[in-house]
């Protein structure tokens, strides 16, 4: 049984090691969980090792289970820490959640005020990388002639703006669009644009390196487009860089994703207003022209 016993030592040694592996932190109930393994492992060394020994214990000795019971107070333990830990980072989540919404707020009022949407682009952007999850943002707007602006920006430097005010200004509304359809859904109203499809759009490609993992890989743009009521294309919001990979999530882009849809809304509106003016303007020219047009007909009737 020597050979036997000693491959069970192997085993329960291995399982030590595997739960330090397995854990990021070494809280107290990983911590029991380890001691246990690494004494159910000394009892199977004695057993292959030291026969005499438990021959003098006796085999059915109580101590020899004081292992297999401190395993299990140990997995309990770290089980009730991790349901705690998920219910922190829970209440965590959702309290950074109330901070953003009450920060898109106070700029949504301002929009829905009437403020102008280019002097404020810039305070949306600082105020999405403030509260949010993204690093750097980027707001890409089109004027009257459709041609495309960087209207806002935060987490960019000086040299990185200009690149990307360049070329953005190359291309047109389409490239968001076709962007949006070659990309991965996030939100109901975002997408993760993967590096392969960044690299024909207009863009200024992060430095950040990013552990492995399924939500987001090194190159990588979420997305978050300006659209009308019509549901036509005014412009987008772009984020990368994200502090915490494991909340780039839907329930994380639900405040952007209401801003941006007032933002849409906003410049829909200011567009509008414009071309009123515009049109009452040339109303006004018209009724002046017309009026000229007659009082310059009566003397020329005379003559």
């Amino acid at each position: 049984m020597g050979g036997f016993y000693a491959m069970l030592l192997a085993q329960f040694a291995i399982c030590s090691v595997l739960t330090l592996r397995s854990f990021s932190s070494w809280t107290a109930g990983v911590v029991v969980t380890f001691i246990g393994f690494v004494a159910w492992s000394a009892v199977w060394g004695i057993a292959a090792f030291l026969p005499n020994i438990v021959q003098q214990i006796g085999p059915s000795n109580d101590l020899f289970n004081f292992p297999k019971l401190l395993v299990a107070f140990g997995m309990i333990m770290t089980e009730m820490e991790r349901r705690s830990l998920n219910a922190t980072d829970a209440e965590r989540r959702e309290r950074q959640l109330g901070q953003q919404l009450s920060s898109f707020a106070g700029v949504t009022t301002r929009l829905l005020e009437g403020a102008e949407v280019n002097a404020i682009c810039d305070e949306i952007a600082r105020t999405i990388t403030e509260s949010g999850n993204f690093r750097r943002a980027a707001i890409v707007l089109t004027d009257d002639a459709g041609r495309m602006y960087v209207a806002g920006h935060s987490g960019l430097a000086s040299i990185e703006v200009n690149e990307l005010g360049d070329s953005v200004s190359r291309t047109s509304v389409d490239e968001i669009e076709k962007m949006v359809a070659c990309s991965r859904p996030l939100g109901n109203n975002s997408v993760v644009a993967p590096k392969e499809v960044i690299l024909s759009m207009p863009n200024v490609p992060s430095k950040e390196t990013f552990e492995p993992n399924p939500n987001w890989k090194a190159g990588d743009v979420v997305l978050v487009p300006l659209l009308t009521c019509a549901s036509y294309y005014l412009g987008g919001i772009s984020l990368d860089d994200p502090k915490d990979t494991s909340r780039v999530v839907p329930e994380e882009m639900y405040a952007i994703e209401m801003l941006a849809s007032h933002l849409g809304a906003a410049i829909e509106k200011a567009s509008l207003q414009r071309k009123m003016v515009v049109r009452e303007k040339l109303a006004s020219v018209g009724q002046l022209v017309g009026g000229v047009a007659h009082e310059l007909n009566n003397p020329l009737t005379v003559i």
